[in-house]
């Protein structure tokens, strides 16, 4: 008789499960997938939604030490690409490069920002989506600050 070994996603599952009611959901699944996917030409964007204390932040915490996913708390309206002087084109181009994911622990955060706050906000994640943007840098309007890249984005909201 062959015995089957856990995989190490049911393990993972197990860990988060032993003290959290996930319930019987795909919530790692979906995280999980959504990292694997940034190695792909289309990664995901996935919006995980639940009420506050419900674990979602402890889940996606299980990425924070890989270098390839970068969370974020807070944006304001030029943070994700950036034409100022000194800024290298904004927080994609100099730090997620041509492939990451941006974790959002608390994109509600983000949500209740002014609206011309939040125009600015999801015009830059629909720049990101689309995978290629620039940016005309500050005074000199005659350098452009080009990136392009494959970026996913996974968010959690209550």
């Amino acid at each position: 008789m062959n015995i089957i070994e856990k995989s190490l996603i049911g393990e993972i599952q197990d860990y988060y499960n032993s003290y959290l009611n996930l319930g019987d959901g795909y919530l790692i699944d979906l995280v999980l997938a959504t990292r694997i996917s940034i190695d792909t030409d289309e990664p995901l964007w996935i919006c995980i939604q639940g009420p506050s204390s419900s674990g979602k932040t402890e889940v996606l915490r299980m990425l924070n030490k890989d270098p390839e996913c970068h969370f974020l708390y807070d944006l304001t309206g030029v943070s994700l690409f950036s034409g100022s002087n000194g800024a290298r084109g904004g927080y994609i181009p100099r730090e997620v490069g041509e492939k990451g994911l941006l974790v959002f622990p608390d994109f509600t955060t983000v949500m209740s920002k002014a609206k011309h706050i939040l125009e600015s906000i999801m015009s830059q994640l629909r720049v990101t989506f689309d995978g290629d943007a620039s940016r005309i840098t500050g005074m000199d309007t005659n350098r452009i600050e080009p990136w392009s890249g494959n970026v996913g984005v996974l968010l959690a909201v209550t």
